[in-house]
């Protein structure tokens, strides 16, 4: 009473008003009740919840006031009043309260004090056992089982301003999930108490657990807000990039956020963020068809060396190669083919005939150029050959290179030759190696062909050779496949597959490089020369 009376006093002090923020007015059933101010400032100071409301139509003025100013004199006395208390929930579950665990509403069905556990009937009707000191309660209830279908429904917005709110208990302290739920739904039910813990969850203005709830610092809140404006921001923006995708209207800027498309489509990833947002398979195809689309790679364009990190990029070199200064023997006055497809303008073996029928297989001598582990070196070793792409070859050595060592580019040529004789059995003997200069004529497979059906030519007598040396590999177990095989081009923006032609020359010329391989590796052994052999077993010992 004495505090109505001071509250009154206050009022009428103030003289007329209209009813604002501070004013007096009468309760339905004739109780003196005091608006609160619009300013949120005199709330925190109550340290209470207002169960009873009435319209504002519905309550008549006491009296005009200006009880806004006197407030500072009742802030004292309103900071211990409770115009009603509320009990704050127990410490621990009992059987149909309502509680949260790892983050989901359940219902308390059973608790078993003894074992400390408690069983508890999810959303969907889902149950299961739980530790007890695993779950929090939020509302003491009871809650039925139906009702907690209700909380799988949009949340109840707040009856009053969460900053408001906010405010209040970063003033007055902690509070009860339940005392929370009053202050900002103004009624405290199973749905309400939810809602009000999953404001709690969002860490925006609250935190802490159902029983000790606590606002954070203004500049917590004032941070994260911000923080949110930017990921709103951020998201909207996103969103408008990826209609730009749809449409194909990209803009500037746009191409170098394709990274991680392009990463996909060249297989050096395996997710995109980009074609997950467009909801789209997240494979290399979809990835190289979007680049294509959008114009960001051209038809033309074959990811397939990067995509098996080949390496395009060929070294510059600031001056011509050179063959370095050593003795070499001078095998010009043999007649050296290089035999090899159409068009090809860099051979790098060739074959001999000495009279007294000596073969000679001439190698294109690359170590006099690129010394041991020179930059030139390291790289050819890390590319390991040439790549032979639709649109182009890519070399292991600079173009430069390439044609100071190709066969038969000048009169004379320099390479590395292997001397050797095979006999009628044939086995591989009477090998020498050596240094040389030749004197190279190239010839396509197609006149290879020719060639060696005349018997009495260099060709014909190195093919009947190559079919001894053959017979021999057949005898021993070799097998040999013939697969089709296609030549694939595309030459200004065309593409041409054609097969590629059966040539026997092309099969002689792999005769003589096997029988080269032999004889260096029997040289080897016979100068006792660390070597690495390439070797298989036997297909009879593998059966037998």
């Amino acid at each position: 009473t004495l505090v109505w009376m001071m509250v009154a006093a206050a009022a009428a002090a103030g003289g007329g008003g209209g009813g604002g923020g501070g004013d007096l007015l009468m309760g339905r059933r004739g109780s003196p009740a005091f608006m609160m101010p619009s300013s949120p400032l005199l709330a925190p100071r109550l340290n209470t919840r207002i169960s009873v409301t009435h319209r504002r139509a519905d309550l008549p003025f006491a009296a005009p006031s200006r009880a806004r100013r006197a407030t500072s004199h009742f802030s004292a006395i309103f900071r211990n009043l409770r115009l009603k208390a509320d009990a704050s929930p127990p410490a621990q579950a009992v059987k149909d309260s309502l509680v949260v665990y790892k983050n989901e509403p359940a219902i308390v069905d059973d608790v078993n004090e003894e074992l400390a556990k408690v069983t508890l009937t999810f959303l969907g009707s889902k149950a299961r056992k739980a530790k007890l000191k695993d779950v929090a309660m939020i509302y003491e209830g009871p809650v039925r089982s139906w009702e907690v279908e209700e909380l799988n429904s949009a949340s109840p917005q707040p009856v009053n301003s969460v900053e408001d709110v906010h405010e209040l208990v970063l003033e007055t302290g902690s509070k009860s999930i339940s005392e929370l739920a009053q202050l900002l739904f103004d009624k405290v039910d199973h749905v309400t108490s939810w809602a009000t813990w999953k404001i709690v969850c969002e860490d925006l203005y609250f935190h802490g657990e159902p029983s000790d709830i606590s606002a954070h610092t203004k500049e917590h809140v004032d941070g994260k807000l911000e923080k949110m404006k930017m990921e709103k921001a951020a998201k909207k923006e996103w969103e408008a990039f990826l209609k730009r995708i749809e449409t194909r209207k990209l803009k500037k800027g746009d191409v170098e956020r394709l990274k991680d498309v392009e990463d996909l489509a060249l297989m050096s990833t395996n997710s995109s963020k980009i074609l997950k947002g467009l909801e789209v398979s997240q494979t290399c195809e979809v990835a190289h068809q979007l680049l294509l689309d959008l114009g960001i790679w051209t038809e033309d364009f074959n990811p397939w060396p990067q995509r098996f990190g080949v390496n395009l990029n060929t070294p510059q070199v600031t001056s011509h190669p050179k063959f370095e200064d050593v003795e070499r023997r001078d095998l010009t006055h043999l007649k050296a083919y290089a035999i090899d497809s159409e068009g090809i303008k860099d051979p790098d073996d060739a074959l001999s005939l000495d009279a007294d029928g000596k073969v000679w297989v001439h190698i294109a001598d690359v170590a006099s150029i690129v010394s041991a582990d020179s930059e030139l070196d390291r790289f050819a070793r890390a590319r390991g050959s040439s790549c032979y792409l639709p649109q182009e070859t890519v070399n292991m050595l600079p173009e430069t290179a390439i044609q100071t060592i190709a066969l038969g580019n000048e009169k004379t040529s320099c390479a590395f030759s292997v001397g050797f004789r095979v006999d009628e059995d044939g086995q591989v003997e009477d090998v020498e190696i050596c240094k040389s200069l030749v004197s190279v004529t190239r010839v396509s497979y197609d006149d290879a062909c020719d060639y060696i059906q005349d018997e009495s030519t260099d060709l014909g007598k190195l093919d009947v050779i190559a079919q001894i040396f053959a017979d021999r590999r057949r005898k021993n177990g070799a097998i040999t496949f013939q697969f089709p095989e296609a030549d694939v081009k595309v030459s200004d923006g065309k593409i041409s597959v054609e097969p590629v032609e059966y040539y026997e020359s092309k099969d002689m010329v792999m005769e003589f490089m096997l029988m080269a391989g032999e004889a260096v590796g029997k040289f080897a052994i016979d100068n006792q020369i660390p070597f690495l052999f390439s070797s298989q077993v036997s297909l009879l010992l593998l059966l037998s």
